[in-house]
C-alpha cells in the first residue's frame, strides 16, 4: 500500500501525540505532580513519530504475515 505525503504527515503526528500521552501519563502518575514530556512546551515526541512513520513504511512487507509482523522480525 502506497501512502501518500499528508497521510505520512498524519501518521506522524498521530503517533506523536498518542506517544506524548503515554509518556505524560506515566510520568504524571509516577511523580505524583502533572510533568509535561513534550519536545519545548508542545503536546508532541518526536522520535516516536518518526520511528512509526519508518515503521510503517518499512514492515509494509510484513502487513501480511501476522506472526512475523508480531515479532518484528
Amino acid at each position: 500500500m502506497e501512502y501518500t505525503f499528508y497521510e505520512m504527515v498524519l501518521l506522524f503526528f498521530t503517533y506523536s501525540f498518542l506517544a506524548w500521552m503515554g509518556e505524560t501519563a506515566v510520568a504524571t502518575l509516577k511523580e505524583k505532580d502533572f510533568k509535561n514530556r513534550g519536545f519545548v512546551s508542545g503536546p508532541f515526541c518526536f522520535v516516536y513519530g518518526f520511528t512509526g512513520v519508518l515503521m510503517t513504511v518499512f514492515l509494509q512487507d510484513l502487513q501480511t504475515d501476522t506472526i512475523f509482523c508480531f515479532l518484528g522480525v
